[in-house]
């Protein structure tokens, strides 16, 4: 309740007609880590709906009617010198609370579901603190939105994240809403992210904005909608507020969804009308049940009654339907065509070395690949041209034509990798994985390793095998176990040493990484010849470790930086080129001219080695000099000028 003395000087106010103040209890915009102490953030604000006047008590304070009172009389008898005519309130306690003091002096007092005066100030009160903010408004700002749309948008949401459709559509699928119009006509869409990252759906205007938006995810299209799935602490402020007083449901118990328009240039995102939320819950809902044969078709179609009575909506993947509708045109690959000889060479006998030449001009000769027979003998035959195919292809054809081959043939090794490589879920990847592993111990027996050690790579069968220990060793690194990635890429090269996957520069910069340079030294001996920067400046660093700055490693040093001058810039954490003039003659020069994330085990090798990148950047500071200095004779040379006598 008022006050004594705040009563009777309101009571002395007059009442200004039409002006309508909005009151409540607000949340600042926090971080994940302080959700739980939210309650230090709590502000009471009264705001006037029409403009961008407003009074915010400081945080933390108690959540009070007389402190939201006394917050009124402020803004009134300080800041306004007058009463409103109506006062709006979301909250149904508090309004029940200040009805009766705020009817006493006059003033109607109204339930609203949303407060937009609220996201104007809170807005502003971001940009007291951090500066400009490109500021999101509540998701009730949106024509006709209701709390019953967002319990609906919310029960999709826990339906959606329950299906986990993202594993079976991925960023590089996207879908063309046929029927009915999308939002915004925005009439493609594609999943985003993954179980390692915020989940979401991003929806373009075009092939083309979409084509724009593989190439580099962090470009905004002019027009966009995006439907991301965000923590609490990570929505809108009104909206955080909205979940928490409407208990509404969290998408995993943790994410709600959160949908935005946005354009590539303006102040401020938009939100949704009530018809475009309702087509959103409706999506949701749709792709939690489509299932991996409607995908495969390349179209699926669903209605939701209790939406839009008998709306039928119609989706479709432009790539699978192409794909589908053209299949008998996609000519055979080139992998098709080494099968092909493998198995004509091992089918067909020959009496002479003529005659072998005589029926390979026979079968080639003025045909067109796709009218050469496959000589396909078993089923595993058949499937591994049709896995043939698929690597061809990506995304949802390749894991379409994958599956052919299974069915043809589940000892199948190539169909399994060409699954894994389309992988989302890490379960996926290492199941195809050890599927890929297993399936060809069947095909070629148990101990096929020890039979074709040495030369894996010259049979087609066994590739697969190979590319999936490959697979495997990357993706133990990415989890953090260098010890299983450099035993698996130990084991191929051993396999094949050839190494025509090129596991010697994972395996060296696994070894970096870990400071195992006894183990790296025979690697980079065994591919002495090989002159790749990592190799190059990891020799160096070797030398380095044995005899400090000796000559012979500076000669050594100093060919690989003439070599790969931009390599040695990126170690030594030097930007741009060439380094500043003045480089070799003030060390302060030097320190001005460093960045602080060189991303290259390398890099960070030579800075675990001490007093390797001191001479590193002296070494290159000499290089850089001299190569200057030759460059300003040779300058001086092709100058006109006069003749010496």
């Amino acid at each position: 309740m008022f006050s004594d003395i705040d009563r009777a000087r309101l009571r002395g106010l007059s009442t200004k007609p039409g002006e309508t103040w909005q009151g409540g209890w607000r949340i600042l915009p926090i971080s994940e880590e302080d959700w739980e102490h939210r309650d230090a953030m709590r502000i009471g604000l009264w705001a006037v709906r029409s403009g961008q006047t407003f009074r915010a008590s400081r945080p933390g304070v108690p959540g009070t009617t007389e402190e939201l009172l006394r917050l009124f009389a402020a803004f009134a008898l300080s800041d306004r010198h007058h009463l409103p005519a109506r006062v709006e309130m979301s909250e149904a306690a508090d309004l029940e609370a200040v009805r009766a003091p705020l009817s006493e002096l006059g003033i109607e007092v109204a339930s609203v579901p949303y407060l937009p005066s609220h996201d104007v100030a809170l807005r502003d009160l971001v940009g007291e603190a951090i500066g400009d903010v490109i500021w999101t408004p509540g998701i009730l700002s949106g024509s006709d939105v209701t709390i019953d749309d967002l319990r609906l948008l919310a029960d999709a949401a826990v339906q959606f994240h329950q299906a986990r459709p993202w594993e079976r559509l991925n960023a590089n699928e996207f879908v063309r809403v046929v029927e009915p119009e999308a939002p915004g006509r925005l009439g493609y869409f594609a999943l985003t992210g993954s179980d390692d990252e915020p989940i979401g759906i991003s929806f373009f205007e075009s092939e083309s904005d979409y084509g724009h938006y593989l190439e580099d995810v962090s470009a905004r299209p002019s027009r966009g909608l995006g439907l991301d799935f965000a923590g609490l602490a990570e929505l809108p402020p009104i909206d955080a507020d909205l979940w928490v007083e409407h208990q509404l449901p969290l998408a995993g118990g943790l994410f709600a969804p959160c949908p935005v328009f946005h354009r590539a240039a303006g102040a401020m995102f938009q939100r949704p009308n009530h018809e475009q939320i309702r087509f959103l819950t409706a999506l949701l809902r749709g792709l939690a049940r489509v299932t991996e044969e409607e995908l495969d078709r390349g179209r699926f179609e669903f209605t939701e009654p209790e939406l839009f009575g008998e709306i039928r909506f119609v989706l479709d993947l432009p790539f699978v339907r192409d794909y589908l509708e053209n299949e008998g045109a996609q000519p055979r690959s080139k992998q098709a065509l080494a099968r092909i000889l493998q198995r004509f060479g091992t089918t067909q006998k020959f009496e002479s070395p003529e005659a072998f030449r005589a029926a390979i001009d026979a079968l080639f000769l003025d045909k067109t690949l796709d009218e050469i027979p496959t000589f396909a003998q078993t089923p595993l035959d058949e499937a591994n041209d049709i896995a043939d195919a698929a690597m061809e292809e990506s995304g949802r054809v390749r894991r379409l034509l994958a599956r052919r081959a299974l069915a043809k043939s589940p000892d199948c090794a190539l169909a399994h990798l060409a699954l894994a490589t389309t992988a989302i879920a890490d379960s996926e990847l290492l199941a195809s994985l050890d599927a890929c592993a297993a399936a060809t111990r069947r095909a070629l027996g148990e101990q096929f390793e020890q039979e074709y050690k040495g030369h894996l790579w010259d049979v087609l069968d066994t590739r697969p095998f190979l590319q999936a220990t490959q697979m495997a060793a990357d993706y133990a690194r990415g989890q953090g176990n260098s010890e299983w990635a450099a035993s698996d890429l130990r084991y191929l090269l051993d396999l094949d040493p050839e190494d025509h996957l090129e596991a010697r520069y994972d395996l060296a910069e696994v070894l970096l990484e870990t400071d195992q340079f006894e183990e790296l030294a025979p690697l980079l001996d065994q591919f002495a010849g090989d002159s790749e920067p990592l190799f190059t400046f990891a020799r160096a660093l070797l030398l380095y470790r044995s005899s400090g700055a000796s000559q012979t490693a500076t000669d050594k040093l100093s060919a690989a930086i003439k070599q790969e001058p931009a390599t040695a810039r990126a170690i030594a954490g030097w930007e741009g080129s060439p380094l500043p003039a003045n480089a070799g003659q003030e060390p302060e020069a030097l320190e001005a001219h460093e960045h602080d994330d060189p991303d290259l085990p390398l890099a960070l090798a030579w800075r675990r080695v001490p007093g390797a990148l001191e001479w590193l950047r002296g070494t290159l500071t000499a290089v850089e000099a001299k190569r200057r200095k030759y460059e300003r004779g040779r300058e001086a040379k092709r100058s006109p000028g006069k003749k010496r006598k």
